[in-house]
């Protein structure tokens, strides 16, 4: 007879595939093995005959395929059971073997695939990536997934299937777990999504025994995205560090649904020259402080400014404020200063140079008691002004004294900033303080009188108060 049978291998793809090799010695060199036997083991322990459930002429190929449904109803195994076979040999003698012994591993008792947890979408750049974990696929392979798209544009119960970009049956897809929608087509053209939107979408997975149930609608997770929102603010002058030729501006950072819902990989940055062209400025990245150096002095420049992110470049901005490319104005020059009749000191000078510029205000700064010097009027630009000896003889000046000397300093402004400061001038000669005639000491006396006239006399004033008696 032959020997035992030694391999008994038992899988499943949705049914039971049983396979055996032959024999080691089927009893004989002119013998043949005619037939097997094969027997499954029943939930209670006994072993039955499962030959019948054979496709026919397949026991011959040392295989077996018994249907999920004969080894539940006949054998009464469930889902997660270990198959367990065994079976012997008859040669042409009609000798039997011994039954061999039993696997110990292998095949289960398969359903369905379980629920799929709710999947993932997450930002792939031009495409929205839908990610999925592999669900328990109770002891059959999955052999497919649908992933199914909520078309907004097809009313309700409207499930599409994008086999383009998300084929559940493409052996790369069910390895990787995920798939990549592109969002231009077709998540906005086909389906209805617009910029904000998340998408709607969920998985189920199939094996040999059929589809298992759906995951639950993920609604959250990465958006659609578009190129970035015009911005809402416009360029501004960083004041600081603009001077002559170097113009520095600030703009706003873009974030969020302004970003276009997409992380901005640079800025765009244009000017233009007084009625020039615009010109694109080098790639500035993502720095929000640009600059502009080589600027020519006397002219104006505007700025736009755009966010870029993986769909392109986004609407610019309005234009900034003219800012004009000047540089410090000079110092006022030719300081003098003298006493008019109204008790005033008058301050005149020549105008700064403008630095290209235009000239816009002056500051005056007054000398105090203390030797500190203190802003006394900001002005327009003028190239004069008067203060009243009054307002000098008071706080913060108190420059009481009379003939004390007044000294002044000058700087002038343009559209950059205030210039320089002039060197200390000093009022002299007449222009020093003045005051009103002290009070007379002596009283007057009458001298001689007649009956139309009287005649006083009196001492003249020698404290004149730095001015003369008029």
């Amino acid at each position: 007879k032959p020997s035992a049978i030694t391999s008994i291998v038992a899988v499943n793809d949705g049914d039971i595939q049983i396979t055996w090799a032959n024999p080691t010695n089927i009893g004989g060199t002119s013998l043949t093995i005619t037939s097997y036997e094969l027997q499954v083991k029943h939930d209670n322990g006994v072993y039955a005959d499962a030959s019948s459930y054979c496709q026919e002429g397949s026991l011959t190929l040392r295989q077996c395929t018994i249907t999920k449904a004969n080894l539940v109803t006949n054998y009464v195994l469930a889902v997660g059971d270990l198959v367990i076979a065994k079976v012997r040999a008859k040669n042409s003698k009609n000798l039997w073997s011994e039954w061999s012994d039993a696997n110990t591993q292998g095949a289960r008792i398969p359903d369905v695939p379980a629920k799929m947890a709710t999947p993932v979408v997450t930002d792939a750049g031009l495409k929205l990536r839908i990610t999925w974990t592999e669900p328990n696929f109770n002891y059959a392979p999955i052999t497919a997934y649908k992933i199914s798209i909520w078309n907004n544009d097809a009313g309700p119960a409207a499930w599409a299937i994008d086999t383009t970009n998300c084929d559940g049956t493409n052996a790369q897809v069910i390895s990787n777990k995920y798939c990549e929608v592109p969002i231009a087509t077709p998540l906005i053209a086909t389906y209805g999504y617009t910029a904000g939107n998340n998408i709607k979408v969920k998985v189920e997975a199939q094996n040999g025994l059929g589809w298992g149930t759906a995951s639950d609608d993920c609604t959250t997770g990465a958006v659609i995205t578009k190129v970035p929102e015009k911005p809402a603010n416009v360029p501004t002058k960083v004041a600081a560090k603009t001077s002559g030729t170097t113009i520095v501006i600030d703009i706003t950072a873009l974030t969020g649904a302004n970003a276009g819902n997409s992380a901005i990989t640079q800025y765009n940055v244009k000017y233009v020259k007084d009625s020039d062209a615009a010109v694109l400025m080098t790639t500035q990245g993502l720095s929000t402080e640009i600059t502009l150096t080589g600027a020519t002095l006397g002219s104006s420049y505007t700025f736009t400014y755009a966010g870029v992110n993986v769909h392109g470049e986004g609407t610019y901005s309005d234009a900034s404020a003219a800012i004009k490319a000047v540089e410090l104005p000079a110092a006022p020059t030719s300081l003098t200063c003298a006493y008019d009749s109204n008790v005033n000191i008058k301050f005149s000078w020549t105008a700064a140079t403008d630095g290209s510029g235009t000239l816009s205000a002056n500051k005056i700064y007054i000398k105090d008691i203390n030797g500190n010097y203190v802003l006394a009027q900001t002005l327009g630009a003028v190239a004069e002004t008067t203060i009243p000896m009054t307002t000098l003889a008071a706080a913060p000046y108190s420059l009481s004294t009379v003939g004390e000397t007044v000294y002044f300093k000058l700087q002038a402004s343009n559209e950059l900033e205030y210039g320089p400061l002039t060197a200390a001038t000093s009022c002299g000669g007449s222009a020093t303080m003045k005051t009103v005639p002290s009070t007379p000491t002596i009283a007057p006396t009458i001298t001689s009188y007649t009956e139309t006239e009287i005649v006083v006399s009196y001492t003249a004033i020698t404290s004149t108060g730095g001015s003369a008696i008029t």
